[in-house]
C-alpha cells in the first residue's frame, strides 16, 4: 500500500484470555499490547510500528483505526482528533458487526456524540473468549484494509457497513456525505 510505518494506540496490556483470539503468544503476556503488536509484524513485515501507550505520546496522523473496546475511551479519542483526521471506528457482538469511517469535523463529531455515542454502561460486550469473537475480527480487519486503501487511493471515506453473520444480511451506506 506505499506506507512502511504505523502508529498504534492502545493502553491495554496481554492477558492470558487474549491468547486464544488476538494472535498474541503465550511468551507476550504481562507485555503491553502495541509492543507485542510491533514484535510480531516486524517478524512478517517492513512495518515499523511505533507503539504508543499514553495519551501524552498522541501524535495526530491521518487515518486513525479505533479499536478501543471502551465507549468512554472512544470518545475522548474522538475529541483528540484533529478535523482534517479520518476515523474508522468498529464495533461487534457475538454475530453482527459495524464499521464506520468519518472525518473528523466539528459537526461529524456532534453527529457521533449525539447518535453513535452511549455510555459504557449500556454495553453488551462478548468476552474475548467467544469462539466468534477471533473469526469477526479477522473479517473486520480485512475490511478495514479495503477501507485504508480506498481513503489512500480514492479519499473516499464516509462509509458505514453493517453486517450480521448470523441471517448473512449486509448494509452499506454514506452516512455523512
Amino acid at each position: 500500500m506505499g506506507f512502511s510505518d504505523l502508529t498504534v494506540i492502545d493502553f491495554d496490556t496481554i492477558e492470558l484470555h487474549n491468547i486464544t483470539s488476538q494472535c498474541y503468544k503465550a511468551s507476550q503476556i504481562g507485555m503491553t499490547k502495541v509492543d507485542a503488536l510491533a514484535q510480531v509484524c516486524k517478524e512478517f513485515s517492513e512495518i515499523d510500528i511505533k507503539p504508543v501507550n499514553s495519551s501524552d505520546l498522541y501524535r495526530p496522523t491521518p487515518i486513525i483505526i479505533s479499536c478501543v473496546d471502551n465507549m468512554d475511551l472512544r470518545l475522548q479519542l474522538i475529541d483528540m482528533c484533529q478535523s482534517d483526521q479520518i476515523v474508522i471506528e468498529w464495533r461487534m457482538s457475538w454475530v453482527a458487526f459495524e464499521i464506520r469511517t468519518f472525518e473528523t469535523t466539528a459537526m461529524n463529531k456532534k453527529i457521533y456524540k449525539e447518535e453513535q455515542w452511549f455510555p459504557q454502561s449500556e454495553v453488551e460486550a462478548p468476552p474475548c473468549t467467544e469462539k466468534s469473537v477471533a473469526f469477526n475480527t479477522f473479517h473486520i480487519s480485512s475490511i478495514i484494509w479495503q477501507l485504508v486503501r480506498s481513503i489512500v487511493t480514492w479519499y473516499e471515506y464516509n462509509w458505514f457497513i453493517s453486517w450480521d453473520l448470523l441471517n448473512e444480511l449486509r448494509f452499506t451506506s454514506q452516512p455523512f456525505s
